[in-house]
């Protein structure tokens, strides 16, 4: 398999509220690639692509709360996660 990943972000704004940092960011991102049986069919035909953008929000600098939704021609997906950076 191969996979490509090109996303841009942008921070929109940055407040405290409630004694609480809050920075909030917007990410458009494009997708592509291939997945095969065997590594030596790899090549550049019957590529997939997705596009899509997210809303990151971060909370003290380290704990940061992400909505993604991403289309293809297949289908969309909406994408809710958390994670912790250290």
């Amino acid at each position: 398999m191969w996979f490509a990943n090109f996303e841009l972000r942008a921070r929109l704004a940055e407040t405290n509220l409630w004694k609480q940092h809050f920075s909030f960011t917007v990410a458009p991102f494009f997708d592509m690639g291939t997945v095969r049986n065997r590594w030596q069919d790899l090549n550049f035909q019957n590529i997939k692509t997705s596009y899509g953008a997210g809303l990151r929000i971060g909370w003290n600098q380290s704990t940061i709360l992400y909505f993604d939704y991403g289309r293809s021609k297949e289908d969309g997906l909406f994408f809710f996660g958390i994670v912790q950076n250290f």
